[in-house]
């Protein structure tokens, strides 16, 4: 992962209660767009509340997905969470953490493979995946 000035250090960003982030190896706020470029550059980074210092990472992740406005569709429909919630509900998170990042690789690795834009990938091909997804899930279960 690229680190920001040296090999040893991360962004440090500050949550403060009024919701702004504070990049701290800056000294400015920042907005979602800007983290999501931290992201997109593979920068390591923690985001801290500033009174606290409670690790907000994985949260304002999940708010940055929602908040990132790059189709006119939601990435997670409502019905997803709700199994999403129930799954991990019944069954060791970890699994499920494991099993999640294993099929976010295999998408990667398929689009490579494919050479497809996210746009011109075929619906037959998705609701494919969701079926094999969908078989791999209740075998957990």
């Amino acid at each position: 992962m690229k680190k920001d000035k040296t090999q040893n250090e991360f962004i440090l960003i500050k949550k403060y209660s009024n919701r702004r982030l504070y990049n701290s190896s800056k000294s400015k706020y920042i907005n979602f767009k800007e983290l999501f470029e931290l992201i997109k550059n593979n920068i390591d980074f923690k985001i801290e509340d500033h009174k606290t210092g409670e690790d907000l990472t994985q949260a304002i992740l999940l708010q940055t997905i929602f908040e990132f406005k790059n189709t006119s569709k939601n990435v997670f429909t409502v019905s997803f969470i709700k199994k999403l919630f129930l799954i991990l509900n019944k069954n060791n998170s970890d699994e499920i953490s494991i099993y999640l990042e294993e099929c976010l690789k295999n998408y990667s690795d398929f689009k490579k493979t494919k050479k497809l834009d996210f746009e011109k990938i075929n619906i037959l091909d998705l609701q494919l995946q969701i079926l094999e997804l969908k078989k791999q899930i209740s075998k957990i279960n």
